[in-house]
């Protein structure tokens, strides 16, 4: 369920016209994204790349969040305005320092936005409280999935968010374009 819904995602984002990079976390605090596959549109690459990966059970949150966020500021497009991370977490962060790495990305410049969705854990876990606040600092949205199988409909939501910045930020340049020294008539 849980390739399935990320093979949708990543048709939703390049029907789009956007970019996708996948970064498994499942390594340790030391190396937290043991498997990755960098920016592209190639629909074909990124479905087999998917297809590969496994849950180990291993979850170095923080650590992920911190190298997805540098990942993210080092090779990022230059026309890349509404840039999102889609964090998918089921289980509590092994390295527990992720109020820190944040505050340091924040100082840095290098925090974006994150969807954050926790997959079948306790809503009062520090797992779901890390993901809400991960979400509420960079100006994301948290979702719950109870199951795999709800993680279609959990990723189809957050690609709507992304949907969203994508036509605020057009409107932006619009807004951008017109005089704004014009006197009234």
């Amino acid at each position: 369920d849980a390739k399935r819904a990320a093979g949708d995602v990543i048709d939703d984002a390049l029907r789009q016209n956007t970019e996708v990079a996948v970064l498994a976390f499942s390594g340790d605090c030391n190396d937290p994204v043991p498997m990755r596959h960098p920016f592209s549109d190639d629909a074909t690459s990124l479905h087999r790349f998917v297809s590969r990966l496994s849950a180990n059970g291993s979850t170095p949150m923080s650590a992920a969040v911190e190298y997805a966020n540098r990942y993210m500021a080092i090779n990022r497009s230059a026309t890349g305005k509404n840039e999102m991370i889609i964090l998918l977490a089921d289980g509590e962060d092994k390295c527990d320092i992720l109020s820190p790495v944040v505050n340091t990305l924040k100082k840095d410049g290098a925090l974006f936005r994150h969807q954050t969705v926790g997959l079948e854990i306790d809503s009062n876990s520090s797992a779901a409280r890390d993901l809400r606040k991960l979400a509420r600092d960079s100006d994301g949205d948290y979702q719950y999935a109870a199951n795999s199988s709800q993680l279609n409909e959990t990723f189809r939501r957050a690609m709507l968010a992304m949907e969203m910045l994508n036509i605020l930020g057009r409107f932006g340049e619009e807004e951008e374009s017109l005089p704004h020294d014009q006197p009234e008539s």
